[in-house]
């Protein structure tokens, strides 16, 4: 996903602090023995087990070693419960989604570092008026 990202553009050391947290990532999945470090699995299951249910994969991760491929879903773990509950389908959509449209997009929301919208307003003299 950061790869992905990264492929979108955007400021030259945003892009290049993806690859290397890619690169990161990549070292630790491709270790022999690819523990979190114990300190780092200490205060983040910590924190988490405060909160948790004795039965939770947090929990039990705190007690044993906790590897990197498991370690973003853990840390993620309360964030995505509290998401689930506050946000469904019909929150978001009641009655189902229809097709967006250009319209539907927020304009306040187009990050002109990776998007050429400022070059396409300049581009058109008549827009020129609006941006002064």
């Amino acid at each position: 996903s950061m790869l992905l990202r990264a492929q979108y553009g955007g400021m030259k050391c945003d892009v290049q602090m993806l690859h290397s947290f890619a690169i990161t990532w990549l070292k630790r999945f491709q270790q022999s023995v690819n523990y979190v470090p114990p300190s780092l699995s200490a205060s983040c299951c910590a924190s988490l087990d405060s909160t948790s249910s004795s039965s939770s994969p947090s929990s039990s991760a705190s007690q044993h070693s906790l590897y990197w491929v498991d370690f973003p879903r853990i840390l993620h773990e309360k964030a995505r419960e509290k998401s689930e509950a506050l946000v469904t389908f019909d929150t978001v959509c009641p009655g189902g989604l229809t097709k967006l449209k250009p319209t539907d997009v927020c304009s306040a929301g187009i990050d002109f570092h990776c998007s050429p919208v400022i070059e396409y307003l300049l581009s058109h003299v008549s827009s020129r008026g609006l941006l002064y």
